[in-house]
């Protein structure tokens, strides 16, 4: 969808003729691959230092070349720059085709430096001093190419059609979820707004003594943790996320506002085997949700385990003052600890949560799209990331990223001829 309106706005500016790329973009895009390829970034690993990226243009095709650096004779520094962005010929390469030159040069940022180009447009970057590579001398030509990225005009006009499109597809978006909110919740079940202390100690006609009363109109998140099934005890295995709540209650009638602590045993159940499609889909459904958590869910949540509040399973008790945790850490830290006992099973992506599943869809792909005669590892991953995106900060995530990969890695390994 978003690719489509990409393509509508460009030719609706560009009806005058066959649009041509000016040789400021061009220039650029040269001068940023010069630099990836003749040097090495600090954040980059030796095997990506190995792959040479070669740009190619024709009119309407915007193609990346991805492959192998040739080996280089001699250590000779003109030897060394000579074959720097040459690609090995005997050895497989990966062509990647673009839409325009902001998608070439993002891709670069990205996958490279770890930087959104979105930001050199919206950011001030004129004064900022970079540190991606050791030499000075190297971050400067590198800040200096940033800058003549900003102040291009085809690469500015190709971010404002995106920016334009992205506000108003989350207008949109903000636009369906209000009418959505008002035609689910009713007066009944109105969610109020989220209180951080719930219990002060200050309120006049407060009730504490461990009691449930038929009604939530806030609450808190005070601890949570997990506990593993084995098949023995469940269907399947499995991780079992349970919460500790502080629950406020409130009668309109008596003005009276009651407390109570409560611990729900099995609050989310994330299945810990793949073997069937109800726990393939359990697990994505569940992850999907954490990822989405915010107090309104958590409210109904609240709501749909009320009736189990007597439950033996279920432990009150008295409230006192301590210091909610924020949902939206909650979920981050729930996914993180997931992710470190599912490795290689899901990752957090820009976008979303990823599982082997959804990787499956991107495999095909990269197949179909892959010019090579073999399974390339490293260029699989960062096709990968620029489809998906990767929550580079949660090292647990990244573990279970390139994990993921490496047992797709191996299954093209196993069936690998003899004689290559």
């Amino acid at each position: 969808m978003h690719n489509n309106q990409i393509k509508q706005c460009n030719k609706e500016q560009d009806k005058e003729g066959e649009y041509k790329m000016t040789n400021e973009t061009k220039d650029i895009i040269e001068r940023l691959l010069s630099l990836v390829n003749n040097t090495r970034a600090l954040q980059q690993s030796v095997t990506d230092y190995g792959l040479t990226y070669n740009f190619y243009y024709s009119p309407g095709i915007f193609q990346l070349i991805v492959g192998c650096r040739k080996d280089i004779e001699g250590s000779g520094r003109l030897n060394f720059l000579a074959l720097g962005d040459q690609i090995d010929e005997t050895k497989p390469s990966w062509k990647i085709p673009f839409e325009e030159e902001y998608e070439v040069i993002k891709y670069i940022l990205y996958v490279i430096f770890g930087i959104e180009l979105k930001e050199v447009f919206t950011e001030d970057i004129s004064n900022v001093n970079l540190y991606y590579y050791e030499e000075d001398k190297l971050n400067k030509e590198f800040s200096e190419i940033l800058l003549d990225i900003k102040k291009d005009k085809t690469l500015l006009k190709q971010f404002e059609i995106r920016n334009k499109i992205d506000t108003q597809n989350e207008n949109e978006r903000i636009e369906n979820f209000e009418n959505f909110y008002d035609q689910f919740y009713t007066d009944d079940i109105m969610p109020l707004t989220i209180e951080n202390e719930v219990y002060t100690g200050e309120l006049n006609n407060t009730n504490n003594v461990g009691r449930i009363w038929d009604n939530i109109v806030s609450f808190k998140i005070l601890n949570y943790g997990f506990k593993f099934h084995s098949k023995k005890e469940r269907k399947y295995p499995c991780y079992s996320l349970w919460v500790k709540f502080q629950i406020r209650s409130f009668i309109e009638e008596e003005y009276l506002h009651n407390f109570y602590d409560i611990t729900i045993p099995d609050f989310i159940v994330f299945p810990a085997s793949n073997e069937t499609v109800e726990a393939r889909l359990e697990l994505k459904n569940n992850l999907n949700l954490l990822y989405n958590l915010n107090y309104d869910a958590l409210y109904l949540m609240l709501q749909n385990e009320y009736e189990n509040f007597t439950s033996s399973k279920f432990r009150i008790g008295i409230s006192s003052l301590e210091t909610g945790i924020e949902i939206k850490d909650f979920a981050e830290d729930v996914l993180s600890r997931l992710s470190s006992y599912l490795l290689g099973r899901f990752y957090i992506g820009s976008k979303g949560v990823y599982t082997v599943e959804d990787v499956k869809k991107f495999e095909k792909i990269f197949l179909e799209q892959s010019i090579s005669k073999g399974f390339m590892k490293n260029l699989f991953a960062e096709f990968l990331i620029c489809c998906t995106g990767l929550k580079i900060n949660d090292l647990n995530t990244v573990d279970s990223f390139y994990t993921m990969v490496e047992n797709i890695s191996k299954k093209y390994e196993e069936y690998k001829p003899e004689n290559e």
